[in-house]
Order: structure tokens, then C-alpha cells, then sequence
């Protein structure tokens, strides 16, 4: 699966915690999160299933501090990165209108949120 495979990634890249879809109570600050937002099975003109699949993922790193550091070590490593299964990763920011999924109102928290566009072969 891409989440385990991304999810190693994470942690190679980063020095910090690496938090999938859910956030543990006893996380360390900063952190980092993922979750798979939607995945694209491409489908031939006669029905067949293309094995290149194109997930997005959103991923937030938050923090009291160092967040920005570790966005950009993050993009520097991982944007066009390609290794099998991996095709390629693409890296932008999150649009303006994103809203931040595990964020605490009163934590003041900084967060670098950040899209990825992975292309994968399955099977």
C-alpha cells in the first residue's frame, strides 16, 4: 500500500514524529500528519484498469516551533522523487481556503500544510 510506503518515507525525511490519519494524545511537538484525501484509477477506452494509480495526500506539520525548517527540508527531498512503485511525487502548497484537520484553537500551534500528488503502480 502508498500509505506505508509514504509513511517511511516521512520518517526517513524527517526528525520528527510521523502521525498517520489520526493523532496519539502523547505526540511529541513538532509533529508531523498525513492522510490520503482521494485516489484516480485510470480506465482504458475498452474498460481495462490502468496499474498507474494518482493519490493525493494532505500532510500538515505543526509545531511550536521548526515547522518551516521541516516543510521545506520536506520538499526538498520528496518533490519529483521516484522510486518503484513510486512513479513520482509532486509537492505544492495547500490551497488558502484549506482547513487545517488536527489543529487545537487554543495550542497556538504554527502549521505548514502541504499537498502531495503521488503517481503509483499497483500490482
Amino acid at each position: 500500500m502508498i500509505e506505508e510506503t509514504l509513511y517511511a518515507l516521512l520518517q526517513d525525511t524527517l526528525d520528527i514524529s510521523v502521525q498517520q490519519n489520526t493523532i496519539s494524545e502523547d505526540k511529541a511537538s513538532p509533529y508531523c500528519w498525513f492522510q490520503r484525501r482521494s485516489t484516480v484509477q485510470d480506465v482504458f477506452l475498452d474498460g481495462t484498469k490502468s496499474n498507474l494509480l494518482e493519490a493525493f495526500f494532505d500532510v500538515e506539520i505543526c509545531g511550536n516551533s521548526a515547522v518551516n525548517s521541516q516543510a521545506q527540508t520536506l520538499r526538498n527531498a520528496l518533490n519529483g522523487y521516484r522510486t518503484s512503485p513510486i512513479a513520482g511525487i509532486f509537492i505544492s502548497d495547500q490551497s488558502d481556503d484549506y482547513q487545517f484537520k488536527n489543529m487545537d484553537a487554543d495550542e497556538g500551534f504554527h502549521v505548514a500544510a502541504i499537498s502531495l500528488r503521488i503517481f503509483y503502480y499497483e500490482g
